[in-house]
């Protein structure tokens, strides 16, 4: 019978060592990175966990805070609103006190003219009665009825008159004189600027003819009438010359009552 013999391989003893130091190295490096991987797993899981919880945390305190915001941005505008009526209420209020004072000085105007007007009658009753004879001492007012006659015979001529101040006197002047001509036969006609158009200075007037007499030399002839029988009056008035650039005021004589400058 034959018989196996083994014979062992020959093998480096430096390789060997070296290998033998490699797996004891590979071994534990092996350990080492599976305890570092499983770490790291943990740890991915805790960081996961802890995203979780926080990002829940953040979430709910936006929500808290988007819902003070939006109450207070409901407030905001509720008391934006209320401020806006209370403003509101208090334009109109201040328009009805304003209409109410200026209504109430229209009715003071309305009320001291009816007084002037009160006392020009009176004083022409008393000179028609012959109690008094026309002087200076007339009011300008009074003396403007006493015109009649002498422009009487231009009836028919159309005019407007205005007075340029919110003296009483010199509107009550104005009243007057409408109403001398009016009695004569003239023919008022509104104007678009009609009232008063310049300050609240008083005292003696000054009457201002404005015509054109290139229209009709009659309206030129009525308008010198008219200036003469005002200044025998003792009231001081003017014919100036002017060309109607507005068509609507052809052939009309222009009064224009204010103070002496």
């Amino acid at each position: 019978m034959r018989e196996n013999v083994l014979e062992s391989i020959l093998v480096d003893p430096t390789i060997l060592d070296s290998a033998n130091w490699w797996f004891d190295v590979s071994w534990y490096g092996l350990l080492i990175a599976g305890a570092m991987t499983a770490l790291a797993a943990f740890a991915t899981v805790m960081f996961l966990f802890v995203q979780f919880w926080s990002s829940g945390v953040r979430d709910r305190h936006t929500e808290w805070r988007t819902s003070v915001l939006e109450l207070q941005t409901a407030e905001a505008k509720r008391d934006t609103a209320e401020a806006q009526e209370r403003i509101a209420q208090l334009n109109n209020e201040t328009a009805r006190l304003r209409d109410a004072s200026l209504a109430n000085a229209q009715a003071g105007r309305a009320n001291a003219l009816a007084a002037g007007a009160l006392r020009v009658t009176t004083e022409r009753i008393a000179l028609a009665q012959g109690l008094t004879t026309p002087t200076t001492t007339f009011s300008e007012a009074a003396r403007s009825l006493s015109i009649i006659p002498k422009v009487n015979p231009f009836a028919g001529t159309r005019f407007d008159a205005i007075v340029t101040s919110s003296s009483i006197e010199l509107g009550v002047l104005l009243g007057s004189l409408k109403a001398a001509l009016n009695t004569a036969g003239w023919i008022e006609v509104n104007r678009s600027d009609e009232g008063m158009i310049k300050s609240s200075v008083g005292g003696a007037s000054l009457i201002t003819i404005n015509v054109d007499t290139n229209k009709d030399p009659k309206l030129s002839e009525a308008a010198e009438t008219l200036v003469s029988a005002l200044n025998e009056e003792g009231i001081a008035a003017v014919v100036i010359p002017k060309t109607d650039t507005d068509p609507t005021n052809a052939n009309v004589i222009h009064i224009v009552i204010g103070p002496k400058p």
